[in-house]
């Protein structure tokens, strides 16, 4: 049983508490959200809140913060949702704005580029990590289905790795081409419910000035991060570091690590991405790009939730999407580890993979390691990256 709905401003405490301890990613702000509006304070059963999760993971874009978003709007109603959304994500921004003028300062110092090094030396293994934890649901899902579904999401999961690591602009597309695939496998189950496939947005950007293009940028890593953040980082590496040059491949690493040791969704790197290609105000306005259509996707549409979930056009793009997304998240890591020039970053790079993969030690503790390690290394004579 339910109780009263909370007033905004409790909503803006509890949900803004989330945003300042929620680290370690979707899974723990899952577990925050749960314990609050489940456990604690009773505003939602546990049918109601695994059903919220369920349809957020159907949506394009960070799933938690999303999440988040539903579960005050739930509560109070548009006001709700926007309080509650922006009471999630700004303690985090703030933070990693803060870090951003510290790691791309002009002449940073010494220790904070060695810091930078390592923690950018694990990241790769961070990416094949998070592609490690989405796998076993993904295949648990299809396994009863039969072979040929079994073959069609391999051939899903192999295209998202390849297109990550080969052709990282256009990866989006795949993504949607995969879905839209599974569409017409199941064509005569989902012909009469059929609904538009998500649109397609070219992955090239637009000459329009920095901020229209910053702008495009964070619009793709906000509407179009199926399963993740970790499946956009091709197309950010492509956008941010070789079409518009507003960071070198090492910055970029500190960027992605930055977004993983900061309390909020990943999906915040992008506000470093902006930080370096137009200061503060750019960091703040890929951030508000970025989430927007997370607000877009409660605000207009939580109504329509439920039928959502159970339309079997929905359900079959997003089985052919899904595997595409895991494979992409693997395949990002491919194009992370190329990013790395010195021999000690690798090392750290295999101490980070054995120290999640095999002793299954947290997210923000290894980059916190990789980060005293490069100092450490560093201090005793290696070189920085360059």
């Amino acid at each position: 049983m339910t109780q009263r709905r909370p007033s905004l401003a409790t909503v803006l405490y509890e949900w803004g508490r989330i945003g300042c301890i929620g680290f370690g990613g979707p899974p723990t702000h899952i577990k925050l959200l749960r314990d609050l509006c489940v456990h604690r304070r009773k505003w939602l059963t546990a049918v109601e809140f695994e059903d919220a999760v369920a349809a957020c993971n159907l949506l394009p874009g960070p799933a938690s913060t999303q999440l988040a978003i539903f579960c005050a709007w739930r509560q109070r109603g548009r006001p709700g949702a926007l309080v509650g959304g922006v009471a999630f994500i700004v303690p985090g921004l703030i933070i990693i704005l803060a870090l951003a003028t510290l790691f791309l300062a002009s002449a940073p110092p010494r220790a904070i580029l060695a810091a930078g090094a390592g923690a950018g030396s694990a990241v790769a293994a961070v990416a094949v990590h998070a592609a490690a934890t989405l796998l076993p649901d993904s295949w648990r899902r299809v396994r009863p289905e039969g072979r040929v579904r079994r073959l069609r999401w391999a051939a899903y999961l192999v295209a998202g790795t390849a297109s990550a690591a080969l052709i990282g602009p256009w990866l989006v597309l795949v993504l949607l081409a995969c879905g839209a695939i599974e569409i017409a496998a199941r064509y005569d189950a989902t012909r009469r419910t059929l609904l538009p496939p998500i649109p397609v947005l070219a992955a090239g950007g637009f000459a329009a000035g920095p901020l229209a293009a910053l702008a495009w940028v964070a619009f793709k890593v906000g509407a179009l991060s199926y399963g993740g953040g970790f499946v956009i980082i091709p197309l950010m590496q492509a956008d941010a570091v070789n079409h518009y040059h507003w960071l070198s491949d090492a910055q970029f690493l500190n960027a992605v690590a930055l977004g993983q040791i900061t309390p909020g969704p990943v999906v915040q790197t992008v506000a470093v991405i902006g930080y370096a290609a137009a200061g503060i105000a750019g960091g703040v306005l890929a951030a508000a790009v970025a989430f927007s259509p997370s607000f877009a996707f409660i605000l207009l549409g939580a109504h329509h939730f439920d039928r959502l979930r159970s339309n079997p056009t929905v359900r079959a793009f997003l089985d052919g999407a899904g595997p595409a997304a895991v494979g992409a998240i693997a395949g990002s890591a491919i194009t992370l580890a190329r990013s790395l020039t010195q021999p000690w970053q690798y090392a750290i790079l295999g101490a980070a993979a054995i120290t999640l993969l095999a002793l299954r030690r947290g997210v923000v503790l290894t980059l916190l390691g990789a980060a005293a390690t490069g100092i450490v290394l560093t201090t005793a004579g290696l070189p920085l990256p360059h």
